[in-house]
This record gives C-alpha cells, structure tokens and sequence, in this order.
C-alpha cells in the first residue's frame, strides 16, 4: 500500500511538473510572438525611414543633375542658345520616380 502511494505521489508530482511546463512554454510562446510583432514594426518603421533617406538623397542628386547640365549647356551654347534647350521634361520625368 505504501508502495501505490509513492506511486500516486511521483505520478502527481510528474502531472504538476509536465503541466508547469506546458504553461511556461505557452507563456513562452506569446512572449516571443510579441517579440517578433515588434520587431516586424520596427523592421518596417526602417524601411520607411531609409526609403526617405535614399529617396531624399536622389531628389537632391538629380537637382545637382539639373543644375550641372543647366550650367554645361550654358557655358557650351551660350545663355541665349541655352534657353532653347527645354530640361523641364527631365524634372517632370524625375518627379514621376517618387509616385
């Protein structure tokens, strides 16, 4: 009879031990899924700001573009000749690039 009691006893300890388990590692679990939510959004508040960052630099890249070429046609052709010359077509096709 004492024999089937240790037995019980070990038996529930084990059940308690396994079920303690099985809630830490369900507690677990939601800690990490909450991790990677957060790092998901951070990951995409990122992406956002080096969009902006890359996205910023080509806007002022391009307009160094422009004025560079303003000024070679300028210095090429002349002021006069160089008003023929119609750059408003770039601009526009650059300003398409951030839609």
């Amino acid at each position: 009879k004492n024999a089937q009691l240790a037995s019980a006893e070990v038996i529930k300890k084990l059940a308690l031990a396994a079920d303690r388990v099985h809630l830490a590692t369900v507690e677990a679990t939601k800690i990490i899924q909450a991790a990677s939510q957060e790092a998901a959004l951070t990951m995409k508040k990122a992406i956002a700001k080096a969009n902006r960052v890359i996205n910023s630099a080509i806007e002022e890249a391009n307009e160094a573009i422009l004025q560079a070429v303003s000024q070679a046609l300028a210095s090429t052709v002349g002021e006069e000749e160089a008003e023929f010359f119609d750059l408003a077509p770039l601009k526009e096709k650059w300003g398409k690039r951030k839609t």
